[in-house]
């Protein structure tokens, strides 16, 4: 525990100081006294002075101390803090790098089932329509121009879903 002057202690110096002034003495610095109690009395004076002084740098001194250590904790805190933040960070870049790859897949996947699945059917279709165009060529005109409309509008639906799997797709890291 720490022990501290506490006012009336510190009184005590400084009332032997007005003490010898009063009596005599004089001003501390002043040409030294010429009697003996005199003398003594200034002397106490000037201690208790001195005293007051060393208690006041001591007081300082423990004070900057304990900012000193307090400071010191506070740094150890801010490190502690900043390393569980830097953790943090590599945990967060690691699931976003993860989560990218999984949707990366799924598009992928996606992609791939939409021009596989959905392309053999709509080629399958052009295929049968277009032998259907030909069969239908000189027996039925009506037919053969609506299938040919069929055709073309299947073939536009094949290129759209073309370009929307390609988009699906990730692009190749260049």
């Amino acid at each position: 525990m720490k022990m501290s002057l506490t006012r009336p202690a510190g009184f005590l110096p400084a009332l032997l100081l007005v003490g010898a002034c009063v009596a005599g003495a004089g001003v501390p610095g002043a040409a030294f006294p010429s009697t003996t109690v005199t003398a003594l009395i200034w002397l106490l004076g000037a201690a208790g002075a001195l005293c007051l002084l060393l208690r006041r740098g001591i007081d300082l001194d423990d004070r900057a101390r304990e900012l000193a250590a307090r400071l010191c904790l506070e740094q150890k805190a801010r490190q502690v803090a900043e390393s569980a933040l830097l953790d943090t960070q590599t945990v967060l870049t690691r699931i976003v790098r993860q989560q990218d790859s999984v949707r990366e897949g799924e598009r992928k996947r996606i992609a791939r089932d939409i021009d596989d699945e959905l392309g053999q059917v709509l080629i399958a279709l052009r295929a049968e329509l277009s032998l259907m165009q030909v069969a239908s060529a000189g027996i039925h005109p009506a037919t053969h121009q609506k299938t040919g409309a069929m055709i073309v509008t299947l073939d536009l639906a094949l290129r759209s879903l073309r370009v929307l799997a390609g988009e699906l797709r990730p692009l190749a890291a260049g």
